[in-house]
């Protein structure tokens, strides 16, 4: 029997980690979080996630230095990350993968495209029920 991938979500936005949550515990994903960059890499040393979404504007440490932590430690380095983020500049995308993210998604965006990344990332399909649903929106 295979466990549920395990999905750390890493934002500040008690909505967003609400909603992210609920619809990826919904495809089968077992799911944790963290509101900053201190509390990330301790669910992080206590249980390593398959994937970490992030988002990059972080109180203390940016999800951009987190995700350069967890790069630089080598238990960690292999870990998927994917940025979710509002901030679309070229520069802010191009700051993320350099410091090791796996993909980049903006705010707003349909919480099916999320879990099509995630799951994509993790190799692994999404539920039909799922693929035929019209979620809402997540914003910041």
């Amino acid at each position: 029997m295979t466990s549920e991938p395990h999905v750390l979500i890493v934002d500040d936005d008690l909505r967003i980690i609400r909603i992210l949550s609920t619809y990826l515990q919904m495809e089968g994903f077992a799911v944790e979080t963290a509101m900053n960059g201190e509390n990330a890499l301790g669910c992080i040393e206590e249980r390593l996630p398959d994937i970490v979404i992030l988002d990059v504007m972080l109180p203390n440490v940016d999800g951009i230095e987190l995700c350069r932590q967890l790069r630089q430690h080598h238990k960690w380095k292999s870990i998927p990350v994917v940025m979710f983020s509002a901030k679309s500049e070229s520069g802010d995308i191009e700051a993320a993968m350099a410091a090791g993210a796996t993909r980049y998604v903006t705010k707003p965006s349909t919480l099916q495209d999320l879990v099509s990344v995630v799951s994509d990332v993790l190799g692994r399909p999404q539920s039909q029920a799922i693929l035929e649903e019209d979620p809402p929106a997540a914003e910041s």
